[in-house]
């Protein structure tokens, strides 16, 4: 997973830091188990169906006072363009709304990520808007799109 994750392309786009710091793999996995005992997120690994190699991570934190969750993924540089995360986030979603009982799931991403806002569309999901300055990344402030997915909407 740190090779993965590693990849300064996979960091541009995400929340993730680079360098991946040592360890840090670990301790996003340890986390899994107790966030989903806590009932504060349900985080899956994506994986290759041939190999079962891990190839990415997708994630929801729950909001459930408001039943909604935040999605959040990541896929390898070699895994893009070939429908995981379409994939992914179609199963997620389906989950959410279905055995989690989240009636809004939203996510969010850069606006130098076409590929991510065309994956999110493809799932269902609609541009709600701009978060100017939102989020501070490579020691600069990042504009984020917001994306949302209500259970109500037609898929």
């Amino acid at each position: 997973m740190t090779r993965e994750v590693s990849d300064p392309r996979v960091a541009h786009q995400t929340l993730l830091p680079h360098p991946y710091p040592a360890g840090a793999a670990e301790a996003f996995i340890g986390r899994c188990a107790m966030e989903w005992e806590a009932g504060k997120a349900a985080t899956w690994a994506i994986t290759r169906r041939d190999d079962a190699a891990l190839i990415g991570a997708i994630a929801v934190r729950l909001v459930r006072a408001h039943r909604t969750g935040d999605l959040g993924y990541w896929l390898a540089a070699p895994a893009w363009g070939k429908g995981f995360m379409t994939e992914a986030i179609d199963a997620v979603a389906t989950y959410s709304f279905v055995n989690l009982g989240l009636h809004r799931l939203e996510a969010r991403l850069f606006p130098d990520n076409p590929a991510s806002a065309r994956v999110l569309e493809k799932c269902g999901f609609r541009p709600e808007g701009t978060l100017r300055g939102a989020l501070w990344k490579e020691n600069a402030p990042r504009d984020v799109l917001l994306y949302a997915r209500l259970v109500t909407d037609a898929r």
